[in-house]
């Protein structure tokens, strides 16, 4: 199962829905998204593009045949009987000020019906017509991929506002007749931008997953629907290492290790206590005490990341973010006062033995050398293949140590500055 830009007017491009027919088949349930000033704005946006796909869907061939006269606010509003209820499932502010929502909507087809019918349309429609749950579905598959794509189209946006990003550069040392050697740390702390944009991507994940019989009904119809974990980290693992150490004395050495690297700071990487997870047994008859030890500890760090299960109709959409927050990482270039510009153009994934995943940076430049390529990194989305779960890490810093900057020694006095920028 895998600068300050105007983007109000991109993202208001995006008209993306998943539906499902209630019990009532004049009923129709929708997730939308919508873009504005304000929250009061991007609600009405999203309640507007509930309206305007019930009546393209259902009402006419195509949305085409609507004009704004008909799309008034009024349309929208609870009082009219169009929109039956709405909740809104997120909302956030963009890094533009502009705010994005979310929302779940029910829409009476039958008044949505006699509203266009008494603007002059001519509408037909029959909820008990043959099929009709089967159109909902190819519909609803391709309108999530739709949902998905501007999820990507808002972390892209929001990323270049969700870390601070500083430099540290040692005092050269000596690395041969020849070179010095001058180690450099690109370090990463969140910002609350980041935080945001996580909560809003997970609520609204959540808001287009199938119910479990909408599931079993998928299966039975042949229809594909994925299922992955998604969870978030927001702190607490140095106290379950620090818990799980001082009670159990018969924990495996990596365990210790691992406890003894982060027990002295807070922060501590979800990314390495997941990978570390995968190794632990899940069973072992001659020591019943590790095992559940181990046990314990896996279901512990499991909801403290707050897992849930998700069944979507598109498995691309967690690869997709999973790409787009880390490539972030590479969105810095080191400056020095000579004019030269050092930074890496590529990441790649790297899979692990035990199924989880470590990124790598590669094409250096600059004063950066290959011998970076071998590094392996934590980033703040961490993904595992088997099984499929994907966790958002929105308190841990990230950095880059990178020891293979070598300057000659009759040009070191050439150099008095560096500072970090980003590339995009």
């Amino acid at each position: 199962m895998k600068v300050k830009r105007s983007f109000t007017l991109l993202v208001m491009l995006f008209l993306a829905f998943v539906a499902s027919i209630a019990q009532n088949k004049n009923e129709i349930t929708l997730v939308t998204q919508g873009f504005g000033k304000n929250k009061e704005e991007a609600t009405l946006h999203a309640l507007r593009n509930a309206i305007e796909m019930s009546c393209g869907t259902f009402l006419f061939n195509n949305s085409s045949s609507l004009n704004d006269e008909l799309l008034k606010d009024e349309i929208t509003t609870v009082s009219s009987g169009n929109v039956k209820s709405y909740k809104i499932i997120s909302d956030m502010v963009l890094a533009d000020g502009s705010h994005s929502a979310t929302v779940k909507t029910t829409i009476s087809l039958f008044n949505l019906a006699k509203y266009v019918k008494s603007k002059g349309y001519s509408v037909e429609f029959d909820g008990k017509a043959f099929g009709m749950n089967m159109k909902i579905r190819e519909l609803n598959k391709e309108n999530e991929m739709q949902i998905i794509k501007n999820l990507i189209s808002i972390t892209k946006y929001c990323m270049s506002c969700a870390f601070q990003k500083t430099l540290e550069v040692s005092e050269p040392m000596v690395y041969d007749n020849d070179y010095y050697l001058v180690e450099m740390t690109v370090k990463y702390k969140m910002t609350p931008m980041y935080a945001s944009l996580v909560n809003y991507l997970i609520d609204t994940i959540k808001a287009l997953s199938l119910s479990k019989e909408d599931v079993q009904s998928y299966i039975n119809g042949n229809f594909e629907c994925y299922k992955s974990s998604v969870g978030k980290y927001t702190g607490g693992g140095a106290y379950l290492l620090e818990r799980y150490s001082i009670q159990n004395n018969n924990l495996p050495s990596d365990f210790e290790k691992l406890y003894d690297k982060y027990k002295k700071t807070e922060n501590v990487n979800i990314s390495e206590i997941c990978r570390f997870l995968e190794k632990l047994p899940t069973g072992n008859r001659l020591y019943t005490d590790y095992t559940n030890t181990c046990s314990s500890f896996r279901k512990s760090v499991m909801k403290l990341m707050k897992i849930s299960d998700i069944y979507i109709r598109n498995n691309y959409i967690f690869d997709a973010l999973y790409n787009t927050i880390n490539k972030e990482l590479i969105n810095f270039k080191v400056v020095d006062n000579l004019g030269v510009e050092s930074f890496f153009d590529k990441f790649y994934v790297r899979d692990t033995y035990d199924g989880g995943s470590v990124l790598v940076l590669g094409s250096p430049h600059g004063l950066f050398k290959s011998d970076s390529f071998n590094k392996e990194y934590s980033g703040p989305m961490y993904m595992n293949s088997n099984p499929s779960f994907y966790v958002f890490d929105v308190v841990s810093s990230f950095c880059f140590s990178i020891n293979d900057v070598l300057i000659k020694k009759s040009d070191i006095m050439k150099y008095n500055n560096f500072r970090i920028e980003n590339r995009w």
